[in-house]
């Protein structure tokens, strides 16, 4: 027999459940989901539908102002009745019946349209609390980009350009009311509470929405603001290099260098969601091919070629070319994270664009185009093209493929890292190689609809191909034929999109497994080592540029890929770490996991020439990154003012990304029931509870006097 104080507690919170239920509204309407109700969290989950997930649109700062969206400055929720966009059309939008605000649900196809009345209409802004994004239906094009990203960047006035036709430009925008993508399951609820509101015509009981996405950095006017006051984090990574063949140990290049570069990155509307698998991961994915076949080549490993190749994966692209001209200020000021290379050697770079869309014709063959900058003051690219048409012409059965110079009616170049070496070094010969001509293939760029299903394997494989042979040719020296085996150019191709571009299995994939212990999430028991292709926040930069200590996932497995690649068929050495084993000068330590002493974990020492590079806006620091972990801060610096200004840099962007106070966004849907139910069910719940409490008493007295007489 349970004794009355349990039972009176246990009834208690059954009462005030209900009396919770009935104020925020503990029916489900007869909507489809609602859960039965058997136990304590069932009456929760009954009462509010909810996502306490990543999805904002999150407020990020530059140097002129900010972009992306937040809660209410006074730190409060968002929240307002649940309606479907679509029904607050026309010249303005009144408020719902009995006061309040909106929240609409709208379709990502009519998404941007809304966005965009949002920042040009007051009176429409002042009604809605905040927008919740269903990508249930994705549109046949949708871009968040502008029309020609980076246009101020260019090596020409071309402003008006539209390399990327189905560009919105929504990403460049800053929302009054916070944005937020719904995951599908939430999404789908949604749907169904907005229209149960929309048959009760918005009056009575209505289906409500809550958004908690709070920004440390909303009051800031800009990035130098925020960083001031330390309520936000500079943008930031790395990007990796490695040579071919290694640069011995305290030498720099002797020879003409050949830069083979592609980005690491993306970014989109709802930065955590970019997937980014054709741009760039296409690129990206044809590179660490193309440097795994060419480290097949006898003649590059034992440095009889004429030519240094070099392999650059530039991370933070989207964000004002960061990490291209972090490259470029690291020459400069020749910082260790570049010891070896040389600016005033680097003639050639041939930069992979998208490519993962690029089959064509049938029987299917990749179509690619090669982008040169015309002009007397740009290096002669002519070199570059012809190597890439020859190695077209030359593929073995199997690999198909095309290369033509991009057509002469473009302005320039695209959008690309190779904008920045020839501001810095015009006369660079340089060519980005794309699966487009005159504008963007794919409808996608820059969103998280550019996924893993639309990628053609067999088109990055061939473009993987096309690389490795031009180069081969380019480099010169003995042996400047290479002969591609074209069921391994597939096999890489395949598994290096496993890696970087599938969710699943990720960075659970063999090769990275081989190479490196991956983070994970995890939800409802379910591991997921799905990469992550927004820049995110700079945490802290080591020192060491071969110590893989606050790298992102992505950046140590390019790092680890690059290096097996360019050692080649070298033997291997000691087994090794990044602190305690370390490997001799000259070697680096490919393949550590984790630890200092189970030899399944450590690495072994190869002879390989690999680095980080820190991909930050030049007009950051970090105070005390010094590799002790003590206390440190990030503050502006001036040091590369002069450079950037000899060079005709547009002005920094300076990215940062604000902190968030409360934690990520959460999005919480309830049922909210008209005042004078609510007071009447208050009523009649502590009416309830009184009399539980007195029944509750009287049993426990006769239950006392029960013991008493026994």
């Amino acid at each position: 027999m349970a004794a009355p104080g349990s039972a009176l507690r246990a009834w208690m919170v059954l009462t005030w459940l209900g009396l919770l239920g009935g104020w925020r509204g503990a029916s489900a309407g007869g909507l489809s989901g609602a859960p039965d109700v058997k136990t304590v969290r069932d009456v929760y989950n009954l009462m509010y539908r909810e996502q306490a997930r990543l999805g904002g649109a999150y407020l990020l700062l530059n140097s002129t102002g900010a972009v992306g969206s937040q809660g209410p400055a006074d730190g409060s929720d968002a929240e307002g009745v649940l309606v479907h966009a679509r029904q607050l059309a026309g010249g303005g939008a009144a408020a719902p019946p009995g006061g309040g605000r909106w929240v609409a649900l709208v379709p990502v196809a009519e998404s941007h349209a809304l966005l965009r009345r949002l920042v040009s209409d007051e009176r429409f802004a002042a009604a809605v609390a905040g927008v919740l994004v269903d990508d249930a239906d994705p549109p046949p094009a949708y871009s968040p980009l502008p029309k020609f990203p980076g246009a101020a960047f260019a090596p020409y006035a071309a402003a008006g350009y539209e390399w990327n036709p189905a560009g919105s430009g929504a990403a460049e925008l800053r929302f009054p009311v916070p944005v937020v993508l719904l995951e599908p399951a939430l999404a789908r609820d949604a749907r169904e509470r907005a229209n149960f509101n929309a048959q009760q015509g918005h009056h009575g009981r209505a289906y409500h929405a809550r958004i908690r996405m709070q920004m440390a950095a909303s009051s800031a006017a800009n990035a130098s603001d925020c960083l001031a006051a330390d309520s936000c984090r500079p943008l930031g990574g790395f990007s990796v290099w490695a040579a071919l063949p290694p640069i011995p140990a305290g030498a720099n290049a002797t020879k003409p260098t050949l830069l083979v570069v592609a980005q690491i990155d993306g970014t989109d509307l709802f930065h955590d969601s970019i997937q980014g698998a054709n741009a760039p991961l296409s690129g990206l994915v044809a590179l660490l091919a193309a440097a795994s076949l060419l480290g097949d080549s006898p003649a590059l490993r034992a440095g009889a070629a004429d030519r240094q190749v070099v392999f650059l994966a530039l991370a933070g692209e989207p964000w004002g070319y960061m990490g291209s001209k972090s490259f470029l200020w690291e020459l400069e000021r020749r910082g260790a994270a570049v010891a070896g290379l040389d600016l005033g050697l680097i003639d050639q770079v041939l930069e992979i664009g998208p490519v993962g869309r690029a089959s064509r014709g049938d029987p299917p063959a990749a179509r690619l185009y090669a982008h040169a900058q015309a002009g007397a003051g740009f290096g002669d690219a002519a070199p570059l093209v012809s190597a890439l048409e020859a190695a077209a012409d030359g593929l073995p059965g199997g690999l198909k493929a095309s290369v033509s110079p991009a057509s002469a009616d473009n302005p320039g170049i695209p959008p690309s890292s190779l904008m920045s070496f020839l501001r810095v070094k015009p006369s660079v010969a340089g060519v980005v190689l794309t699966e487009f001509d005159r504008a963007y293939s794919d409808p996608y760029s820059g969103s998280r609809f550019d996924n893993g299903s639309r990628l053609d394997a067999a088109s990055v494989a061939a473009a993987a191909a096309v690389v490795a042979g031009a180069v081969q040719r380019l480099a010169g020296g003995a042996g400047a034929q290479l002969q591609v085996n074209a069921s391994r150019a597939e096999a890489l191709a395949a598994a290096f999109a496993s890696c970087l571009v599938m969710p699943d299995p990720g960075l659970a994939c063999p090769e990275a497994a081989a190479l490196m212990e991956a983070g994970y999430t995890e939800a409802d028991g379910v591991r997921s080592y799905a990469p992550k292709h927004y820049l995110g926040v700079m945490q802290y930069i080591h020192p060491d540029p071969q110590s893989p200590s606050f790298r992102g996932d992505v950046a140590r497995f390019v790092w680890n890929a690059l290096a097996a690649a360019t050692a080649g068929g070298a033997p291997r050495g000691a087994a090794c770490d990044p602190v305690k084993n370390k490997c001799p000068v000259g070697q680096v330590c490919v393949g550590w996991k984790r630890g200092d002493s189970d030899p399944a974990l450590l690495g072994t020492c190869a002879n390989a020439t690999a680095a980080y590079i820190p991909a930050l806006s030049a007009r950051v620091a970090c105070d005390g990154c010094d590799g002790t972990l003590g206390p440190f801060s990030w503050a502006e610096t001036n040091a590369s003012d002069a450079w950037s200004a000899a060079h005709g840099w547009p002005a920094d962007p300076m990215w940062a990304e604000s902190n968030w106070p409360l934690g990520v966004p959460f999005v919480q849907i309830y049922l909210l029931k008209p005042y004078g139910s609510r007071v009447g069910v208050l009523v009649a719940g502590l009416a309830l509870t009184a009399a539980a409490v007195l029944g509750s008493l009287t049993a426990r007295r006769k239950f006392e006097k029960h013991l008493k007489r026994n």
